[in-house]
């Protein structure tokens, strides 16, 4: 790797603009220019250009480029590493003590850094780790924009990020968080901050996005074409499914664990109000179940979601998990009358399957309206820090 460096950065704590460039010989000046035009003359800041493997002469480009800007730093890699090894690398190389606020954005030019000033004024709030831009005019062909809209909504189903957004190259964020969450990122092949996304949102961290604009592209660099569309996402799909088995996989077993304990309960107390008792069978069943849910509910707090932050007071969480357990038994109900009624299956595989959709159902929604928390954010806020007063203003 080849390092054309800027003169040391001033004592005072700077902002990192990092972007990633390939084959963008004929556009790279103008976008540098337009960066040194808005960001870099008002505020601290260092641009970094990370260069990956060109053909084109970017290199030489940017090489011209940083002899008469002080403020530019070039690094250069002599084969492609492709995209998200290419960010990675990138967010990975900034000194957080020298850089504590990194700004990322794509060199293709479909950014317009004019925008910085609403990510900054989103993030001066303090309450942010990261802070997304939210592409509000996109144009893209109907063979990208499907499978891009799926494995967004897919991606809020399954990890409720808190942006819409997922795959914008445009963010602002904590160096130390950028870094910790970009090292973790492995599975995505194509596109780096689908993963990224995700990561951030299991790993605590707090994420916002606000409303920036999204111009034709600058730059060389191919999309990607029909032909690929499905490999793409396949490929992207296995990383979403991974990386949630990574943070969600043993918390599903426990789920389960407690959900048999929870049948049990309910064979018990049928038998021994019914068979020993007396009681009505009927009114034993519904003792049995509303006894079961109190029990997983108590197994849940104490083991399933222990690492959770509670958002919510514990007889709400409470009266979440009831519902949302009722409604289960609804769903189960309602799935065995199709799979056996409509579909023609033998009853016992129809409950079968009515039990894993139904365990699907109380998964999601207790975590979604009953543990709403993510693992590690009641202490994320203590050690968030404020835009450094040098990237504010200059």
């Amino acid at each position: 790797m080849e390092l054309q460096a800027a003169p040391e950065p001033s004592a005072r704590p700077q902002l990192a603009v990092v972007m990633p460039v390939h084959n963008e010989a004929a556009s790279v000046r103008s976008v540098i220019d337009e960066l040194s035009a808005t960001i870099v003359a008002a505020h601290a800041v260092t641009l970094f250009v990370f260069e990956d493997g060109s053909k084109d002469g970017t290199g030489e480009v940017l090489r011209e480029i940083a002899a008469s800007m002080p403020a530019l730093r070039v690094s250069t890699s002599p084969e492609r590493k492709g995209y998200p090894r290419a960010v990675r690398d990138a967010i990975l190389s900034i000194d957080p003590h020298k850089f504590p606020v990194l700004l990322f954005l794509d060199g293709d030019g479909q950014y317009d850094p004019r925008d910085f000033k609403r990510l900054l004024a989103e993030f001066r709030t303090g309450d942010a780790d990261i802070v997304n831009g939210y592409r509000t005019r996109r144009t893209e062909p109907l063979y990208r924009s499907l499978p891009s809209k799926f494995l967004r909504r897919l991606e809020g189903l399954l990890f409720n990020p808190g942006c819409k957004d997922v795959t914008s190259a445009f963010r602002l964020m904590r160096t130390e968080v950028a870094q910790a969450v970009a090292r973790e990122v492995r599975y995505s092949p194509y596109n780096f901050w689908l993963e990224f996304t995700a990561r951030a949102s299991s790993m605590g961290y707090r994420q916002v996005e606000v409303p920036v604009s999204y111009r034709v592209r600058e730059g060389a660099t191919k999309v990607y074409g029909l032909w690929k569309m499905p490999k793409i996402l396949r490929r992207e799909l296995g990383a979403l499914v991974h990386t949630w088995l990574d943070y969600h996989g043993p918390e599903v077993v426990r789920f389960a664990s407690v959900g048999l304990t929870g049948a049990l309960v309910i064979l018990g107390l049928l038998w021994a109000l019914t068979g020993v008792a007396g009681i009505p069978y009927l009114v034993s069943a519904a003792l049995a179940i509303e006894a079961s849910i109190l029990w997983a509910f108590a197994l849940h707090e104490r083991w399933t979601f222990r690492r959770i932050a509670k958002s919510q007071s514990l007889v709400r969480r409470f009266l979440a998990y009831n519902l949302v357990a009722l409604a289960g038994l609804a769903v189960n109900l309602v799935a065995l009358f199709a799979f056996t009624e409509l579909v023609r299956m033998f009853y016992l595989v129809s409950e079968f399957l009515a039990i894993v959709i139904a365990f699907g159902f109380n998964y999601f929604a207790s975590r979604r309206f009953a543990w709403t928390g993510r693992p590690g954010a009641t202490s994320r806020g203590e050690d968030r820090t404020r835009v450094p007063k040098g990237i504010e203003d200059d």
